[in-house]
C-alpha cells in the first residue's frame, strides 16, 4: 500500500512525498550503521525504519541496496528525525542528484508491484454469486 502526502498537516508528515510500505517481498533493502535493518515505508526523500535499538535523534551513516533493472547499492547518510513506537523515521542526506533520481524510481517502481500484487490478489479472491 502506498499514502500521498498530506498537505493539510506539514508537522505531522514531514516527508511531504508519495510512500511505499515495505516488506520482506520488495527487492529494497537497508544498513545502518552497518545493521541491517527492517524498513517501514520509503519515499523519495526519506525513509521509516526498525531499528534493533533506540535511536537518538542525529546522522548516521547508512547503504541502501535495490533492484529495478539492475542492482543498486549506494552510501548515504539518514537524519534521524523521530524515534515512534520503535520506528526511526530519518530524510536522506547526502545524495547525489542521480541517486535523488533513482530513488524517485525506486518508489514508483515499488508503487508499480504493489498495485500488481493487489490486483492479482483480487483476481484469486472467488467470486460469489447471488
Amino acid at each position: 500500500m502506498f499514502t500521498l502526502p498530506e498537505e493539510n498537516n506539514a508537522n505531522a508528515n514531514r516527508r511531504s512525498a508519495f510512500r511505499v510500505d515495505i516488506d520482506d517481498s520488495l527487492p529494497v533493502r537497508l544498513k545502518v550503521a552497518g545493521i541491517k535493518v527492517d524498513i517501514t515505508n520509503l519515499s523519495a526523500t526519506g525513509i521509516a525504519f526498525k531499528p534493533p535499538s533506540t535511536l537518538e535523534e542525529g546522522t548516521y551513516d547508512a547503504r541502501i541496496s535495490f533492484k529495478i533493472d539492475r542492482v543498486y547499492v549506494f552510501e548515504l547518510q539518514l537524519q534521524v528525525i523521530t524515534t515512534i513506537n520503535a520506528v526511526a523515521r530519518a530524510e536522506f542526506r547526502g545524495l547525489a542528484e542521480r541517486e535523488q533520481l533513482l530513488m524517485s524510481r525506486l518508489v514508483l517502481h515499488l508503487q508499480k508491484m504493489v498495485i500488481r500484487k493487489e490486483v492479482e490478489a483480487r483476481r484469486s479472491e472467488p467470486v460469489l454469486r447471488k
